[in-house]
């Protein structure tokens, strides 16, 4: 287990890779138009040359106003034709340049749909992460004495390939960002990425048990629904006795389904199994004689998790609860900041559109109107163009 001292050093050279990103991010708030207009420009002329964008003219379109008139909204059925072609091995479909992978959404509400990601588009990923981020570390110093455990790509995904060979979802969710930084990202996590590949569901969670418990000094945890930690305690409940002995052991009863090499990556915690056995002895798990550094939760708030937010807080007394901004497959929409206490566009990353559903009319940021309640469209660099975002 690495010490406050080396956690806080590693979590600092992110922080300074992210500081370009950051400081475009806040400057773009003065003047969200303008980084708008250019952010579409600059995709149209980068797309020019692709299937779409020659059927549609990006060669000639000049602001949003003829974007809007010359490239319908758009819903995932009527881009999924392209994306087959993608997906079949075609290169220069929906962009200029290759791509990398495609991102599966769950299907809960749908069939899954495939969303292209290209180097651009990750790069659009890392200018929303990025400030975000930055202001998390700032409002939250306690997070950078420590590990972090992220959950972003779902539990138990099998690893895909489209039939030509293209990555579906990638192997790790620090891939979002470049290779240097995913490296020192990758050593600040509690839980190895690679047993989100665990390909049965109960293991995984065991697993990702067994790791949490013995990242003592576990500071940070993002997922995406407060339900999803609340299941993390009951097993830790119904799994006790037997996370007990691996602690005790330094091994897991499961070593066979995981690498050699994560095999070699648990390690012995008497103290910890001691801490764990006296909880279930009292018949309730204490997060915080477990994690003791802990100081920040980020999940969703909002909407039907509302009420977990408040049960959030029960469980783990004196953590933080962040509630995230609005993030899709398709894209980010918005991000937490902290002193604006709610999420903010994320202006520098996608171009985005609102559509007022009374009079069917797409608006920019500045023509927004307090209090009225519209649909999210967007266009990204992985190609998806004049898209209505449908959540479930």
């Amino acid at each position: 287990m690495l010490r406050p001292l080396l956690y806080r050093a590693l979590n600092s050279l992110p922080l300074a890779g992210f500081r370009r990103d950051a400081y475009r991010f806040g400057s773009a708030l003065a003047n969200p138009e303008e980084v708008q207009r250019r952010l579409l420009l600059e995709l149209l002329k980068q797309n020019q040359g692709c299937a779409f964008g020659r059927q549609h003219g990006f060669e000639s379109i000049s602001d949003a106003r003829e974007y809007q008139a010359r490239v319908p909204l758009a819903t995932y059925d009527d881009l999924e034709s392209w994306i087959e072609r993608i997906k079949s091995g075609e290169h220069g479909v929906l962009t200029g340049e290759p791509v990398l992978a495609f991102e599966k959404s769950s299907g809960s509400a749908s069939a899954a749909k495939y969303i292209p990601y290209t180097q651009t588009m990750r790069r659009q990923f890392q200018s929303a992460l990025a400030p975000w981020i930055t202001d998390m570390h700032h409002a939250f110093p306690r997070i950078s004495r420590g590990c972090a455990y992220w959950v972003v790509t779902p539990l138990s995904r099998e690893r895909e390939l489209t039939q030509s060979g293209i990555p579906i979802g990638f192997d790790s969710d620090t891939q979002y960002f470049g290779p240097s930084l995913r490296w020192i990202l990758d050593k600040t996590m509690a839980v190895p990425p690679e047993l989100a590949r665990v390909a049965d569901l109960e293991e995984c969670i065991y697993l990702t048990l067994r790791f949490l418990l013995q990242a003592r000094s576990l500071a940070f945890i993002s997922v995406w629904s407060p339900s999803f930690l609340l299941i993390l305690l009951d097993r830790l409940q119904q799994y006790g006795e037997r996370l007990v002995r691996d602690l005790l052991e330094g091994t897991t009863d499961i070593a066979t389904r995981i690498s050699p090499k994560l095999s070699r990556s648990l390690i012995r915690d008497a103290s910890q199994a001691g801490n764990l056995q006296a909880m279930l002895r009292r018949g309730h798990i204490e997060p915080e004689g477990l994690w003791p550094e802990l100081a920040l939760i980020s999940c969703w708030t909002s909407a039907a998790s509302t009420p977990m937010r408040t049960e959030l807080e029960r469980r783990f007394p004196g953590v933080s609860v962040q509630g995230k901004g609005l993030l899709a497959t398709e894209g980010v929409i918005s991000i937490p900041i902290e002193k604006y206490e709610a999420p903010v566009a994320a202006v520098t990353s996608h171009f985005l559109e609102f559509l007022d559903e009374d009079s069917g009319a797409c608006r920019g940021i500045p023509d927004l109107e307090q209090g009225h309640e519209y649909s999210v469209v967007i266009t990204t660099g992985g190609g998806v163009t004049g898209l209505l975002i449908e959540f479930a």
